[in-house]
């Protein structure tokens, strides 16, 4: 959901020095017209990434229906504090997904730049809304706090989501004509506290608060019959523990290192919850900087596991622009999931790229029923315009073919 979890170097360049595609038609003694301010914070500056299925955000502070991403590109309208003090970053962006149509958003972020002799990490508040053509608002608080000299990390996030959904069944087996309409309301409370207990390690507990409202579904659809555990919304209080092993030489567009997150969230009727279930997340990245100059290739395994009375909504949800894109967000939903992906990365003239991926998946109600030859799978490519050499930041079109369904999406960072 958030992609605010995230480490990122935050500051814009120095006033007055060329950046961006007009940075070659520049003088670097006068600076930019207002016009070219507001075009550049319009389209290079900032923007902000849905990140809609529970699967977007693997972290230790993992996510429901949807959220935001914040990502931050440099450029003359953030306030640039010196080293050790605080600055101000405002947020506006437009993307697109097949789940949300087209998204617009805006955010404001307060960061912390520890100096660059400390070797600590960026903390940042973030502030956001985004509103989308299919009628989803999506509003959120979040933090990401390194204090004590890096020694201690705080996650936290106070989230609302009003975001018309669909439906297509439980099981890896279910099709396109079984999708159903519903409307969720949501509000999510999430807080981590962790510590430091090795140079790239964050332990510590985890805590969310979950209450979801199921406002509309379609009279003629399952969901109606109630049969469905959670159709009527509900409430989950749960408690756990995460864990963060992270390497990367850049967290925005790594070139080399491993990324290992792990989650486990246990919810008990006892503890308030509506629900007695455990749930379990895994993700593992690696990125590897080929002979090549600029070229990548990146590789990502997803798990996640469920016990007990798991609400559908809480269900593993395979598809997105995060997972096997191509596939509806949702479209496959289960217990359990175990997904691969890779990506090959190359740069092409100028500011532009492009992408190779291809992914396979599936779920599946318990581990040992995995049918593999009913695998899901995802191949597509992209193209990418870098708006920040410095932070390695780019924005990206993709599109990627399923078998069945495709979906193209617009937005701006890497999708892993």
């Amino acid at each position: 959901m958030f992609g605010a979890w995230r480490r990122s170097s935050l500051l814009p360049p120095s006033r007055g020095v060329p950046w961006g595609p007009l940075a070659p038609f520049q003088d670097p003694l006068r600076p930019p017209r207002a016009g070219a301010v507001w075009m550049r914070r319009l389209l290079f500056g900032v923007a902000m990434t849905p990140a809609l299925p529970a699967l977007a955000n693997p972290s230790p502070l993992p996510d429901t229906e949807a959220g935001i991403a914040v990502t931050v590109v440099s450029d003359e309208t953030a306030t640039e504090p010196a080293p050790g003090k605080v600055g101000f970053a405002p947020v506006v962006g437009l993307t697109y997904s097949n789940e949300t149509g087209a998204m617009v958003g805006t955010a404001g972020l307060l960061f912390f730049k520890p100096p660059p002799a400390s070797d600590r990490r960026t903390s940042q508040i973030t502030a956001a809304a985004a509103y989308s053509a299919r009628r989803q608002f999506v509003a959120s608080l979040s933090g990401d706090l390194f204090l004590w000299r890096d020694a201690v990390r705080i996650q936290a996030a106070l989230n609302y989501l009003f975001f018309p959904d669909s439906f297509f069944g439980i099981g890896s087996d279910t099709l396109l004509a079984d999708r159903e309409r519903f409307t969720p309301r949501i509000y999510e409370l999430r807080f981590s506290p962790q510590l430091r207990v090795l140079r790239d390690l964050f332990v510590g507990p985890a805590v969310r608060i979950d209450d979801i409202t199921i406002l509309e579904v379609e009279r003629s659809g399952v969901l109606a019959t109630g049969d469905v555990l959670g159709s009527a919304g509900g409430f989950d209080w749960s408690f756990g523990l995460g864990a963060s092993y992270d390497t990367r030489d850049n967290t925005l567009y790594p070139l080399r290192g491993t990324l290992l997150q792990y989650s486990t969230l246990v919810s008990e009727p006892e503890l308030g919850s509506d629900y007695r279930m455990s749930r379990t997340w895994l993700d593992y990245r690696r990125y590897f900087s080929l002979p090549v100059p600029d070229h990548v290739a990146a590789i990502q395994l997803l798990g996640r596991f469920s016990t007990g009375e798991v609400p559908f909504f809480s269900l593993a949800r395979l598809g997105g622009e995060r997972l096997l894109r191509g596939h509806f967000n949702g479209r496959y939903r289960d217990r359990q999931l175990l997904a691969v992906q890779i990506e090959y990365r190359l740069p092409l003239v100028w500011r532009l790229g492009a992408i190779a991926f291809a992914g396979v998946g599936d779920v599946a109600r318990r581990l040992g029923r995995f049918e593999w030859t009913e695998t899901k799978y995802s191949v597509g490519g992209g193209a990418r315009l870098n708006v920040s050499k410095r932070d390695r930041v780019n924005m990206r079109a993709d599109f990627g073919w399923g078998g069945d369904e495709y979906g193209a999406y617009v937005g701006v960072g890497e999708v892993f």
